[in-house]
């Protein structure tokens, strides 16, 4: 009967999945189920360690997280914030890839073969600036000045409980520039994980 009652419970909760939603991503994304929370130093150290090449680094404000779990990713695809996602922005500070884990992996999908990056359309796209405003800020409004100029600004969403995952994109990326030493390539992380000082700062 206990066998039963766990095989129940597991149909329910695949079938409750949707694209990459479940109800674990969410308990994961907003971290309050089992209060994980780790603040920037902790996070950086998690990039230090591995190497990890960046250029910027952002966090969500805790207020922000929910109204991205509706943000528009695709025509024909349901209204929700997937995890590890890459927003490309040109020169002109045009969407020029919109990329997220659930449509497959960067290499599989040539994404990263030439420059700028494969357009991965049709997506709802926004500029860079609007990016920034909208989501990136921590109290402190962030403008487009902050950011130095480049052939490319490169937004990655990110979140430490995705493990190796994040590694292959991040790798995926260093490799991305290396083949293009001739551009100016802005990697800038942002970081969905709950901060260990958010109550005190908001």
């Amino acid at each position: 009967m206990q066998y039963l009652i766990r095989g129940i419970a597991f149909l329910l909760l695949i079938s409750n999945l949707s694209s990459c939603k479940s109800t674990l991503m969410r308990i994961k994304f907003d971290g309050r189920s089992y209060q994980v929370k780790r603040s920037d130093v902790q996070l950086k150290k998690f990039l230090d360690h591995r190497n990890v090449e960046y250029d910027y680094f952002f966090r969500f404000k805790e207020d922000s997280l929910y109204a991205l779990i509706e943000r528009p990713h695709k025509p024909g695809w349901r209204a929700d914030f997937r995890i590890m996602t890459i927003h490309c922005f040109d020169k002109a500070d045009t969407m020029v890839m919109n990329w997220t884990v659930c449509e497959g992996f960067l290499v599989d999908l040539k994404l990263l073969e030439d420059f700028p990056p494969f357009y991965n359309g049709p997506f709802f796209p926004t500029d860079f600036s609007t990016e920034l405003g909208l989501y990136l800020n921590e109290g402190n409004k962030i403008r487009r000045s902050d950011i130095e100029p480049a052939d490319l600004n490169m937004v990655v969403y990110w979140a430490r409980f995705l493990g190796n995952m994040n590694m292959k994109v991040f790798n995926d990326i260093a490799d991305y520039r290396k083949r293009f030493p001739d551009k100016k390539i802005n990697v800038i992380l942002v970081a969905v994980d709950r901060n260990t000082d958010w109550q005190e700062k908001f």
